[in-house]
């Protein structure tokens, strides 16, 4: 209301609702335009505020009635949505409007915890996209969207099943990932084995670069003149190595 962004809590079944408190601003002139929440597994409540395209976080420890002051998320998005699995695992799905529309979702172990990699779930060419809605059954992820294309009076329904990998939410495993990944890529860059011609292969750098050629199963020929730049002895034990 107002770009203020106001907590209301039913007691009856959601028949009725009636207003808590007015949550905190998240900067003089910064209007909230989408926000949602969540009950967390330790029984605090979440609640994600979107303003100008980046996302807050704000918690309750008194259902809603004191909160915490925002802290920036470093997610950039519009229209989020909060969902909690039993196991206290978050997810937090959004839109973020590029050139073409895009279902994104980033999880977290309690929701308390820094937000993981922002996971792609549906990329779409459609003019409008509104809110995602995600539910957790079992150890899967149901995330649904509503899409109108230009000249249809109808919109049409994103349905996508996904599961979260250890590494969506788990920080360690992440980094884990991440390191095994830049394994892989110098697993493909590495040389294929070949005769390689290595001028000043007796000095510091040649006598080394040999040996990892060697090593890697290249044929290598090497050429010096062995000067007297530095010491000779240095080279030629750098050759019988």
């Amino acid at each position: 209301k107002d770009g203020k962004a106001l907590a209301y809590i039913s007691k009856d079944v959601c028949k009725g609702f009636s207003l808590v408190a007015e949550l905190p601003k998240i900067a003089e002139g910064r209007a909230v335009s989408h926000a949602c929440c969540a009950k967390l597994k330790n029984g605090r409540i979440l609640a994600v505020l979107c303003s100008a395209g980046e996302f807050y976080a704000v918690y309750s420890d008194d259902l809603g009635k004191r909160w915490t002051v925002p802290k920036p998320l470093e997610i950039k998005g519009t229209a989020p949505n909060l969902c909690v699995r039993d196991d206290g695992v978050a997810v937090l799905s959004f839109v973020q409007p590029e050139k073409k529309f895009a279902v994104r979702c980033c999880v977290n172990k309690d929701g308390e915890s820094d937000w993981c990699k922002v996971r792609l779930l549906v990329s779409s060419t459609a003019d409008k996209m509104r809110r995602p809605y995600t539910a957790a059954v079992n150890d899967e992820f149901y995330t649904v969207s509503r899409q109108r294309f230009c000249g249809e009076k109808e919109s049409s329904v994103v349905f996508t099943l996904w599961k979260p990998l250890k590494e969506d939410y788990d920080p360690v495993a992440e980094a884990e990932n991440r390191k095994q990944e830049k394994k892989n890529k110098r697993r493909k860059r590495k040389m294929q084995p070949c005769k390689i011609i290595l001028t000043g292969a007796a000095g510091f750098i040649g006598s080394h670069l040999a040996t990892r050629l060697l090593e890697a199963g290249c044929e290598v020929i090497g050429i010096d003149n062995l000067n007297d730049y530095y010491e000779v002895s240095l080279k030629i034990i750098a050759l019988k190595n």
